[in-house]
């Protein structure tokens, strides 16, 4: 051993640029084969693999992700959004939708705020006959089986004018 250590070759003459493989027909025929059962394998694995148009049926891959050929009537892969950025588009999309309908809500309140402190004595008492026209004398919602009569509608309008005035 003491003969032989000082005699080894060195390690650079050993890595891949200066190394050289010695490769008979055994290690040349066993690389082929193994090669070809790759390919075997895959090939199967290919066969048994869902089409597209399945995979996006079951929501398993989204739709964004690929495009409908209307002549085949089959989804193409690979002409669509990437995978990761669906997620970042949906999240997007959700943020403009909340903020759409926070704008639309503000705007519907500030409606409603401004009927009713624009209401006056008559819108008042419209309404409240409009109520007592539509709701339903067999429930018991309403205590008039007919609607109003006018001079009802003048008490009524001179109360809540009254009401108003002592305020």
């Amino acid at each position: 051993m003491a003969y032989l250590l000082p005699r080894r070759p060195p390690l650079n003459s050993l890595q891949p640029p200066e190394s050289v493989i010695y490769l008979n027909r055994t290690h040349l025929a066993a690389r082929q084969l193994h090669r070809s059962l790759v390919c075997i394998r895959l090939q199967r694995s290919l066969n048994r693999r869902p089409k597209l148009s399945t995979l996006v049926s079951n929501n398993i891959l989204p739709p964004e992700c690929c495009s409908y050929d209307r002549s085949s009537g089959e989804f193409i892969w690979g002409t669509g959004i990437a995978g990761v950025l669906v997620e970042r588009k949906r999240r997007v999309e959700r943020e403009n939708i909340k903020i759409g309908l926070r704008i639309w809500l503000e705007r519907k309140a500030r409606k409603i705020r401004a009927r009713k402190a624009d209401s006056s004595v008559g819108t008042l008492v419209w309404r409240f006959s409009r109520k007592a026209q539509i709701a339903d004398p067999k429930e018991g919602i309403s205590d008039w089986p007919e609607p109003p009569k006018k001079d009802k509608v003048q008490r009524m309008r001179t109360y809540f004018e009254n009401l108003v005035a002592s305020q």
